[in-house]
């Protein structure tokens, strides 16, 4: 038997491609052939993926599909004429609801992948969710056999850029740092991040806010997003757009606090990350944040933004506080390395009467 996983998109450092190449080491250590197959590959990538229409020269009715999905794609289409039973791991969909009126093609995007996906039911003998969040909307969708597999976060390739990034430990004194990582988008709520920050400078003005990520195809969100800090006279305030991992690390390793404020999320890895860097965490208890972030931040449930300003700089003055929320976040990361990951796969695969040797 061999074991290979279907990725649409194999983006150098995304989290999906990330859990993939993770589950591959898994899967051969145990002994299993395992390869990763996609229709986009990134350059970096191309020693450890394949284009999708070679698994023809692979395919083998005892074979096992792993296939990862976050957007609706044709290469759904393109498995289903293979006998092999097939696993579904899904990473959700942004509902396109908030996208409309931002980026029409995008919600369209997210509705036909929601849509498609609600028609895949009867083709997977195994649904997993990355989280239970994810794993509750399969049942919804009409999903009978699901589980949950946590996502694979590798933080050592920070860990290799941060050998050749110098850290200034002065600095995080002298500019403390607000910081929030991921993609522009509708659903993270961003809006909300500059209004804490707001609050905030009123207590703390030397007090700097980044949001790090993509602009792509989110034009007119970010001219918002400019408008409201204009309207609100801050300063300090960077969207510095899509980073290098050389400068993300160095990024992550002198800010202060990661604030999330996110509406929707399948997972959240920057939320690991955070805690891969020893930051303290504050964020809003949506989706499956509060399952992502355990015990390890400070959680709130209610968007009072005086309230979370106050928390936060409870956060830069309580360093008993701190430290309490960094050795929590330390002790949480480690639930989604491969080693963790590992004894949950295994009892997944045996359920789809895989035999794997100890």
């Amino acid at each position: 038997m061999e074991i290979h996983q279907f990725v649409p998109d194999f983006s150098y450092g995304d989290a999906i491609g990330n859990d993939a190449i993770g589950i591959q080491r898994i899967l051969r250590n145990w002994g299993f052939e395992s390869r990763i197959f996609s229709k986009v590959i990134h350059p970096k990538y191309w020693n450890k993926a394949e284009f999708y229409l070679y698994y023809r020269y692979y395919h083998h009715p005892d074979n096992l599909i792993i296939f990862h999905y976050s957007t609706g794609t044709e290469l759904i289409d393109f498995i289903r004429e293979f006998p092999e039973k097939k696993i579904l791991i899904y990473h959700n969909i942004t509902p396109a609801r908030f996208f409309e009126g931002v980026n029409q093609k995008v919600a369209k995007r997210c509705k036909e992948g929601r849509q498609k996906l609600s028609q895949l039911p009867g083709m997977f003998h195994l649904a997993l969710g990355d989280s239970t969040f994810n794993q509750e909307e399969l049942v919804t969708m009409g999903f009978v056999n699901t589980g949950v597999l946590p996502i694979i976060v590798d933080v050592s390739m920070y860990e290799r850029s941060l050998k050749r990034v110098p850290r200034f430990p002065f600095i995080k004194k002298r500019f403390p740092t607000l910081l929030h990582v991921g993609r522009i988008a509708p659903n993270k709520r961003l809006e909300d991040i500059i209004k804490v920050f707001y609050f905030c400078k009123k207590l703390l003005p030397r007090l700097r806010l980044l949001l790090v990520g993509s602009h792509y195809d989110m034009g007119s969100y970010v001219s918002a997003l400019e408008t409201l800090i204009q309207h609100l006279k801050l300063k300090d305030v960077s969207l510095p757009g899509h980073l290098s991992l050389d400068i993300l690390s160095e990024i992550y390793a002198h800010a202060s606090i990661y604030l999330c404020m996110s509406e929707h999320e399948g997972f959240c890895v920057p939320l690991v990350e955070a805690m891969s860097f020893s930051l303290p965490i504050v964020a809003y208890a949506a989706a499956a944040v509060p399952e992502t972030l355990g015990n390890a931040g400070l959680l709130f449930d209610k968007k009072d933004y005086p309230a979370i300003a106050e928390g936060i700089l409870e956060l830069l003055e309580n360093q008993e506080l701190n430290n309490q929320l960094v050795s929590r976040g330390e002790k949480r990361m480690q639930d989604f390395t491969e080693t963790a990951v590992a004894p949950i796969l295994k009892r997944h695969l045996e359920r789809m009467g895989v035999r794997i040797k100890d």
